[in-house]
């Protein structure tokens, strides 16, 4: 999210809580080409079928199938829970940003790497600073993240499969830079499993 707007910093692009606002005009950010005019491209934007493939698809890749806790039926609840935290964390950052409580220019290393900063906000109680009142809890976003849940449980089986298959597009190139690093190339047990664990996901 601060990549995507730190391209609106310049004079050519509004200015970021310009942006924000357009993002959150009708919840723009969570669909396919920031267009909420159209109900059927609903959970389909690029912020977050990037966050879905980096924060659950990738950590699932290669988990065991355990009858004895049924795993299948945890995977088809975990995707639709994945999906609304993914959402509810999307609008936490894009509101932060919009009330100037994070900066873009702070979500960056000197060598211009992403960085999570967690912002900080007076207590006035203790006369400290303190992160826990714009923190992602269940206090601040529990009942926002449910609202989401209500909504994406609304979602058919083939809705859901063409959102995870989306997502998955971004999970590959991720491994594939991350092998290359050791100068190796991507392993194929690894791409099949990735293959797998996608394909177990489409049954959902």
């Amino acid at each position: 999210m601060a990549h995507f707007l730190a391209s609106s910093t310049d004079d050519t692009q509004p200015p970021v809580r310009e942006t924000c606002n357009e993002l959150l005009d009708g919840f723009a950010f969570l669909f396919q080409d920031l267009d909420p005019s159209k109900p059927e491209n609903a959970y389909r934007s690029q912020f977050l079928l990037q966050l879905l493939a980096h924060t659950h698809l990738r950590p699932c890749i290669g988990c065991p199938d355990v009858p004895r806790l049924d795993t299948d039926a945890l995977k088809e609840h975990g995707v639709k829970g994945a999906i609304s935290l993914s959402c509810a964390a999307l609008e936490r950052a894009i509101r932060l940003f919009q009330r100037g409580q994070l900066h873009v220019d702070d979500q960056f290393s000197s060598r211009g790497k992403a960085t999570a900063r967690t912002p900080l906000k007076l207590n006035k109680s203790s006369g400290k600073e303190t992160s826990t009142a714009l923190s992602f809890s269940e206090q601040n976003w529990g009942a926002c993240t449910r609202q989401y849940f209500m909504s994406i449980n609304k979602c058919n089986n083939a809705a859901l499969k063409e959102i995870v298959i989306s997502a998955s597009a971004f999970v590959a190139p991720t491994m594939d830079s991350l092998m290359a690093e050791d100068g190796t190339s991507p392993d194929d047990v690894l791409t099949d499993d990735l293959l797998v664990s996608a394909n177990q996901r489409m049954s959902i």
